[in-house]
């Protein structure tokens, strides 16, 4: 006991200022650990997101486009209307691989994912085999096929499955955020004990500068140094050796640490540290208010980043409801498509160009024509390769515009009064065919997000637009075969007609030859 006593009465400036150091390096690791824990956190939500979308994809783009192909061929029986069961035969391996290999990440095994796999591809055998039936004209086996509907039994199947793969990842998502939390609430901890510790110790020091009136000035010195290595620098000199400088200056430093994680902690991502400008920023780079700094940074990135995430889940969300609703009307899709784009991304003009096809000749006409919170009667037509419209159609991809001349949207694209600032041009793809493009014009250049929106919107309407333009034309032909049918059996009754008549005739001739 006498030993330590004798110990921290010779070393009373070192202990204090070690005991700091730990306290900053400890809020330091803390700070760390939390955005170690954050990105486990967007890792883990980005993760349970694909497993739930591959889920559903057995049933969108597997089982559905199987029954949609069998459907078409059975009405039309045109060998383009199988591509989509060929695709559901591409993807069906791939799909449940993937599925396997991120539920083994997770390290949890689901009972029936196996059976599922079992049924989807006897469903797909069972519905080439049907196709076969088509093929060769036997109807009667088709329908006898048809009839056992073992769709119904493979939803019930996959149902089941899947809502224990959802429930199991929505536990992963509370628990890591649970576990962001506790992190945060453990900084905020951290940060407190070294306000409660950090003051006192420095009152201490000051006290025994007080005695050691010798040592004051070099271990105010130390300390300074010190405070501008491991806390805060402001570039600043102190000229006049005032110690009381050198202590008020340290304990605001402290000060400012505190308000700032305070206010960290409170969610103020905006909160600046006190003192930091162009000329001293370099000093701080990797201090406590660096390293704050940056950590404050990366949670406001964050933030915005997850801003954007929900901005776009969520209007991909209202959006795709709207192209349900209106998936039955190409013109009410069209306007409702542009109208909703523009409001969502704050455009003044926007324009919606469908691709049209007549034998070999492709033709972009435009479908729907939306300015200045009014719809537009405009008609117009474009060839693949004229304009920036055909110039993206011909190379298929995203094309931004930030420096339009001043006649552009009144002469190239016809849609209105004033000249937008920022052009944005998407195709609308599906399964790499672009059925539509979409053209939004304003006065401020779109970020990275929206222009993911608008893509992955414009997915949702070539989709429709696609099977649209299916459904009519299984439609057509449909109509045409009625149509041959109906002549077939004119023919064949007037042949009956012309079969009598002779019957009739021979018969006379019968007569009078016997007579």
């Amino acid at each position: 006991m006498k030993k330590l006593a004798q110990f921290l009465k010779k070393n009373s400036i070192l202990v204090p200022i070690v005991f700091l150091g730990i306290l900053i390096f400890v809020s330091a690791a803390t700070g760390y650990y939390n955005n170690l824990v954050m990105i486990a956190t967007v890792k883990t939500k980005e993760e349970t997101a694909s497993i739930k979308e591959n889920m559903n994809f057995i049933i969108r783009g597997i089982v559905q486009r199987a029954d949609i192909s069998v459907r078409g061929f059975s009405v039309a029986k045109d060998e383009r209307l199988l591509k989509p069961y060929t695709i559901a035969q591409e993807v069906f391996n791939k799909t449940f691989d993937d599925l396997n290999r991120q539920l083994s990440s997770q390290n949890i095994e689901v009972e029936g994912l196996q059976k599922i796999r079992n049924a989807v591809s006897n469903y797909l055998v069972f519905s080439g085999e049907m196709i076969e039936a088509i093929k060769v004209d036997s109807m009667d086996t088709f329908r006898t096929m048809f009839k056992e509907d073992r769709g119904t039994a493979l939803w019930y199947e996959y149902d089941a499955v899947a809502k224990k793969i959802n429930a199991h990842q929505d536990k992963l998502n509370t628990v890591a955020q649970e576990r962001y939390e506790n992190a945060m609430a453990r900084n905020g901890w951290i940060q407190a004990f070294l306000v409660l510790f950090g003051i006192p110790t420095l009152i201490f020091i000051v006290v025994r500068l007080v005695k050691q009136t010798n040592q004051r000035k070099k271990l105010l010195l130390e300390f300074d140094k010190s405070n501008r290595t491991f806390l805060f620098d402001d570039g600043n000199e102190i000229t006049d050796g005032s110690e009381a400088l050198y202590i008020d200056r340290s304990i605001s430093s402290f000060k400012d640490a505190a308000n700032f994680v305070t206010q960290l902690t409170e969610g103020n991502l905006d909160v600046t540290w006190r003192g930091v400008n162009e000329r001293n920023g370099m000093l701080n780079k990797e201090n406590l208010s660096g390293k704050l700094t940056a950590l404050k940074d990366q949670l406001k990135a964050a933030r915005r980043e997850e801003e954007n995430r929900n901005w776009l889940n969520s209007g991909l969300a209202k959006f795709n409801e709207l192209v349900r609703n209106h998936q039955n009307s190409m013109d009410d899709l069209s306007y409702q498509t542009i109208f909703f784009l523009c409001r969502h991304l704050k455009a003044v003009q926007g324009s919606l160009f469908v691709r049209k096809k007549e034998g070999e000749k492709t033709r972009l006409e435009l479908s729907s024509c939306f300015a200045y919170d009014r719809k537009k009667y405009v008609s117009k037509t474009i060839e693949p390769g004229v304009g920036l419209i055909g110039q993206v159609y011909l190379e298929g991809e995203t094309t931004l515009v930030t420096d339009l001349p001043n006649n552009y949207t009144s002469i190239t694209s016809g849609l209105g009064e004033a000249t937008p600032t920022c052009l944005v041009i998407v195709p609308m793809k599906f399964n790499d065919e672009i059925e539509a493009l979409v053209e939004l014009a304003g006065f401020h250049k779109w970020q990275k997000h929206e222009i993911e929106f608008l893509e992955k919107a414009g997915g949702f309407v070539a989709s429709v637009i696609n099977s649209v333009t299916v459904a009519q034309k299984m439609k057509d032909m449909l109509m045409e075969t009625q149509a041959q049918t109906e002549r077939l059996k004119s023919q064949e009754e007037e042949l009956r007609q012309n079969l009598e008549e002779m019957q009739a005739t021979q018969e006379q001739l019968i007569r009078s030859k016997n007579q």
